[in-house]
């Protein structure tokens, strides 16, 4: 029984490493949880320390308006609404980790791609001239729209069918596009896909 749990924790693991955005919607729904409770338990008179504990949590995170909603809810009586404003808040925030989630798992199941929590088009200048350059699109304004709507259709979707990994680079995914294009998408631990590139198909 122990050997079967260890190997499902590496299972769990490998799969977790390989598909970052699930990885990363885990997370955000456990912080959410998390927070819920602290501010929960906050709200009982007297127990004001898991609203400063949660503030903390906060800071690790990096969220400094939860931050500050918890450091408000420390204060005994008055800081009711600011916790009651965090309960809230974490709901919100659960129903979108978990929505994070369902489309990471979605895009996991696409056959090995990294799951995609996001898209990013800082290089879309770069990426334009290449797809003129090399006849994927016949001018700039509609590589511009071919890219833009591509991008978007893999922060909702996932990689589309027919993308491919890309030898070379274990973290880039290469996606058909316009006429024998793909662009190529570099994939982060935290799920962001950002578009990188266009390459002839081969």
């Amino acid at each position: 029984m122990e050997g079967a749990v260890k190997r499902g924790g590496v299972v769990v693991g490998d799969f977790l490493r390989a598909n970052p955005a699930v990885s990363a919607a885990l997370k955000k729904g456990a912080f959410s949880a998390a927070h819920i409770l602290l501010s929960g338990v906050g709200l009982v008179p007297g127990a004001e320390g898991a609203d400063a504990l949660d503030a903390e949590l906060s800071l690790a995170e990096g969220d400094n308006v939860g931050a500050c909603m918890s450091a408000a809810a420390c204060v005994p009586i008055g800081g009711m609404v600011a916790g009651v404003g965090k309960i809230v808040r974490g709901g919100s925030n659960m129903v979108e980790a978990t929505g994070d989630l369902l489309a990471a798992a979605k895009a996991a199941a696409s056959g090995g791609l990294p799951g995609v929590a996001k898209t990013v088009n800082s290089n879309m200048p770069h990426a334009i001239e290449r797809a003129v350059e090399r006849g994927i699109f016949p001018n700039a304004a509609e590589a511009r729209t071919g890219l833009e709507s591509l991008s978007a259709r893999i922060g909702k979707e996932g990689f589309p069918e027919g993308a491919i990994l890309d030898t070379a680079h274990a973290d880039r995914v290469l996606v058909p596009l316009g006429e024998g294009g793909m662009a190529v998408y570099q994939v982060g631990a935290n799920g962001t896909a950002k578009l990188k590139t266009i390459l002839n198909a081969l």
